[in-house]
C-alpha cells in the first residue's frame, strides 16, 4: 500500500460519469476513477511566464485515497497549445510527475500525464467533455519488451 499524507486540496475531484474503458493496446488498468480536473488550481503552480499565477510550486495529486502525493515543480515547457509541467514527488525517492495540458479557457482544457513511484505507475487521460480518467497501470500485465522486428 502507498503512503497516505495530509495534503492541500487536490487537483482532482470525483466525476459522476462512469469510468472510461481504457483504449485497446494500452496496458491493463488495475483500477480507475473518473475525475474532473481543477485547472485553476494547476494555474496556481504555473509560473507567470507560462500563463500561471506562480503562487506555489506544489500540486496535490490526489489520485486515489491510498495514492495521494505532493508534486514539486522542476520545470514547465510551453508548447503551441499549452504546456508540460514536470516535477518530483515529495518524500518519494525516484517519484515523478509529468502533466501535459493543452487547450484554452474558451474551448476547454485537456490533460494527459503520468505519475511514477518505485512501486506504481498512474496514467491520467482525457475521457470526454470535462471528464478525465485516472488509471493505476498493472505493470505485470505488460509483456516484456522483445527484440525489434
Amino acid at each position: 500500500m502507498l503512503p497516505v499524507r495530509a495534503q492541500a486540496p487536490g487537483l482532482f475531484a470525483a466525476h459522476l460519469s462512469p469510468p472510461a474503458t481504457p483504449p485497446r493496446g494500452r496496458p491493463f488498468a488495475s483500477r480507475q476513477r473518473p475525475v474532473r480536473i481543477d485547472f485553476e488550481r494547476l494555474r496556481d503552480a504555473l509560473p507567470a511566464q507560462a500563463g500561471g499565477r506562480g503562487l506555489t510550486n506544489r500540486i496535490n495529486l490526489n489520485l486515489f485515497p491510498d495514492a495521494d502525493f505532493t508534486a514539486v515543480r522542476e520545470s514547465v515547457e510551453t508548447t503551441d497549445t499549452g504546456y508540460v509541467w514536470t516535477g518530483r514527488l515529495e518524500n518519494v525517492p525516484e517519484g515523478s510527475a509529468t502533466l501535459a495540458v493543452s487547450g484554452s479557457a474558451a474551448q476547454g482544457w485537456v490533460m494527459s500525464g503520468n505519475v511514477d513511484t518505485p512501486t506504481a505507475t498512474f496514467a491520467i487521460r482525457f475521457a470526454s467533455g470535462d471528464a478525465h480518467s485516472i488509471e493505476q497501470v498493472d505493470l505485470n500485465s505488460m509483456s516484456p519488451e522483445g527484440e525489434p522486428q
